[in-house]
């Protein structure tokens, strides 16, 4: 019993450590290299899109490696449709706070 607690403690651990790395990575990096590179303003909406899809995709994987395979399919929604959540929200959060009126990016 003592080894298995330790590889579910193991397999934990390295699921939130990549579950931190995918935030920074996607979240933080991403934009800023796609701004970096002339593809996408760091404040455009589909910037933010790209990487709340790259996040998802990532954390998507996370979550089937780490066991979520045998989750029911009602848990799976409920997941993705909080990230959705998020990503809605902070598409909305940069369309009404951040962008100066007039200036929209995407225009």
């Amino acid at each position: 019993m003592g080894r298995a607690i330790h590889v579910d403690l193991l397999q934990a651990a390295v699921a939130t450590a990549a579950g931190i790395a995918s935030i920074v990575l996607c979240l933080v990096f991403l934009p800023r290299l796609l701004e970096r590179r002339g593809d996408l303003p760091y404040n455009s909406v589909r910037s933010r899109l790209v990487a709340w899809a790259v996040f998802m995709a990532m954390m998507t994987t996370i979550g089937a490696a780490a066991g979520g395979l045998d989750w029911p399919a009602s848990t799976w929604a409920v997941v993705l449709g909080l990230l959705a959540f998020a990503a809605l929200w902070d598409v909305y959060d940069l369309k009404t706070r951040r962008i100066p009126r007039g200036r929209h990016p995407d225009r």
